[in-house]
């Protein structure tokens, strides 16, 4: 019975030191699920603070995308615009060439006029000089003629 006492003896502490040892593991394993679980709300944390990051270029990107969609519509607009500026201006080319050319030819009327205004001036003092002449003989004819009227009246007179 000794013998049966002493081996329930042994037996009592190798169960005492495995219940140490298993409690030593649990409690190792308590802080191991404690430090996990601490980890565990760290990456909860990281991951949260990440999806408002994501949230926030989303929102960035969308906002960026509405910037650019704006941006390509004034473009097109402006692409327009330039493009019926250019037609108005192909337009005024047009108009300004045919200008030019009516532009020429009044030039050359103009310059035709005045050079035919010369001549009719020449002519006009040429014919001013030959009627001033003339009158100037017509006055000497016309005196003349009054001179031999009154010879002549002078003549009846004393016949």
């Amino acid at each position: 019975m000794n013998t049966d006492i002493e081996s329930v003896k042994v037996q009592r502490a190798e169960m005492w030191r495995e219940i140490q040892r298993l409690k030593e593991l649990a409690d190792q394993k308590t802080s191991e699920a404690a430090h996990q679980s601490d980890k565990m709300n760290q990456l909860n944390a990281n991951i949260a603070h990440v999806q408002a990051r994501i949230e926030d270029l989303n929102r960035l990107i969308e906002a960026r995308n509405h910037d650019l969609h704006e941006k390509m519509h004034a473009l097109e607009e402006t692409q327009r615009e330039l493009a019926r500026t250019r037609d108005h201006n192909s337009k005024l080319a047009n108009e300004n060439a045919a200008n030019r050319r009516d532009h020429d030819r009044l030039q050359a009327e103009c310059h035709d006029a005045h050079k035919e205004l010369q001549n009719t001036e020449g002519r006009n003092t040429d014919l001013s000089h030959s009627i001033r002449d003339i009158e100037s003989k017509l006055t000497s004819l016309e005196e003349h003629l009054h001179g031999c009227r009154r010879d002549i009246d002078i003549q009846r007179t004393a016949n």
